[in-house]
């Protein structure tokens, strides 16, 4: 994981500055009871990017960007990882089935939205950005995903027989032999 170097922190610096930047975060942190939603429009390029880079000097409020496709989605989080750097910033890909069917998602999309969302758990939680395409399935709350998750690592050692309950109870199901799906 990257840090932003010189430029991307000097341009967020000065974009903070900004007078409307101001107007904008006060709409943002209004105490209202409920999260406040913003919409830019209009902005060209790493603009959007920018004003959200800024939005978030010294702000620990979770924030999340929904681009209309998946293209536009990744823009953002290129966009927002040179401006805040890749801890900063995490990526909810879609799954790559057919919307509301019974299909898998490969697993490769599987390991990514898991991770996306064990780190949207975070304490100093990242930026969201997803596709709208990422939407249309519910997800688990990070703190039950994280709860559940067992790291393994070269040398881990386990009760083999506690290791397979809790990966029972966790939803997985023994097999003769594992593969990719």
């Amino acid at each position: 994981m990257s840090a932003p170097g010189p430029l991307p922190r000097r341009l967020v610096e000065v974009a903070a500055r900004h007078p409307a930047l101001a107007a904008l975060a006060s709409r943002v942190g209004a105490p209202s009871g409920r999260p406040a939603h913003v919409r830019i429009r209009g902005a060209s390029g790493s603009s959007g990017a920018l004003t959200l880079a800024a939005l978030l000097e010294g702000s620990t409020r979770p924030m999340a960007v929904i681009a209309p496709d998946i293209d536009r989605a990744e823009a953002w989080r290129d966009d927002l990882e040179f401006l805040l750097g890749e801890e900063r910033v995490v990526y909810l890909p879609p799954l790559d089935v057919v919307a509301w069917s019974h299909q898998l998602a490969t697993a490769p999309v599987r390991d990514d939205r898991l991770q996306a969302i064990v780190r949207l758990g975070d304490p100093d939680p990242p930026v969201a950005v997803l596709p709208a395409a990422a939407l249309h399935r519910l997800v688990p709350k990070p703190d039950r995903v994280r709860a559940r998750s067992i790291t393994l690592t070269s040398g881990y050692e386990a009760d083999p027989e506690g290791l397979v309950r809790r990966l029972v109870v966790g939803g997985y199901r023994a097999v003769a032999e594992i593969g990719e799906s």
